[in-house]
């Protein structure tokens, strides 16, 4: 097996399919298995990977990338989310999970203040769905969410 040159997954939400393969290669990462799906997205897009962008991997991991067909999925809810960030600089992320796969919808560094989140929640299916936000890396809210 082909050892990668980094110990943890790079997030590749939201490059182009192409892009996201070449950024992996480029890192001895292989794509294991590429999966068209709907998506509010443009098509081509990268919307979802497994292991999640930060997750620890090595030669053994299998890589697997969403990528979108640019057709709407059979159920979407936009959902507003807000919450205060106290300090600058802090790292943000905020993960949405859909049975086993977990989408990195927003992962940026913010100054101290409001943030108010909308969010297009994609899925195949109905139910409960969960939103997990971090901060700097350290989980400080879980919120589920129903897809009618």
């Amino acid at each position: 097996p082909v050892v990668p040159l980094v110990k943890q997954m790079p997030n590749v939400f939201g490059k182009s399919r192409e892009d996201a393969i070449a950024f992996l290669q480029s890192m001895n990462i292989e794509v294991s298995k590429i999966v068209l799906e709907a998506s509010s997205f443009p098509a081509g897009l990268v919307v979802g990977q497994k292991p999640e962008a930060d997750a620890p991997i090595d030669s053994e991991t299998v890589v697997e990338i969403y990528v979108s067909n640019g057709q709407k999925p059979t159920y979407t809810k936009d959902y507003s989310i807000q919450f205060d960030v106290e300090k600058d600089d802090t790292a943000v992320k905020i993960v949405y999970v859909d049975g086993d796969k977990r989408t990195t919808m927003y992962d940026e560094k913010r100054p101290a203040g409001k943030l108010i989140a909308t969010l297009s929640l994609d899925s195949k299916t109905q139910g409960a769905k969960t939103i997990i936000i971090y901060f700097d890396g350290e989980e400080i809210k879980r919120e589920t969410v129903n897809i009618p």
